[in-house]
């Protein structure tokens, strides 16, 4: 019967010894939660972990034309976009970076397009 207790508690306890982590110190992790997103600092850039890697990229230059235009049409962009020197945003259809480079304007109808992708 003891025998048998001490079996189940071992089936039920999680074993790490398996797992190494390389490469990364714990403290080089950095996250932070803006406008109910979670980012993670990849790569010189925010990214929201909600991007995959299937999802179309627009890259958009900051504090452009294009950019200002972006967050009329999108204000939910506007907390994100405060995240320095990039930040990347998932979207339904597409993800928008946010950052040095990238669009500095919109041609007709380009805009609309966007919007209604990343909604």
């Amino acid at each position: 019967m003891e025998r048998s207790r001490e079996t189940r508690k071992l089936a039920s306890s999680l074993h790490l010894d398996g797992i190494v982590v390389t490469g990364a110190r714990a403290d080089s992790f950095r996250s932070r939660r803006v406008g109910g997103r979670v980012f993670a600092w990849r790569d010189s850039t925010w990214t929201d972990i909600a991007h995959g890697d299937s999802l179309r990229v627009v890259s958009v230059a900051a504090f452009s034309d294009a950019y200002f235009a972006l967050l009329r049409a999108l204000p939910e962009l506007a907390q994100p976009a405060t995240l320095e020197p990039s930040v990347l945003v998932a979207g339904r259809r597409v993800s928008i970076k946010i950052g040095a480079g990238g669009k500095t304007d919109w041609a007709s109808g380009e805009l609309a397009k966007l919007v209604g992708d990343f909604r």
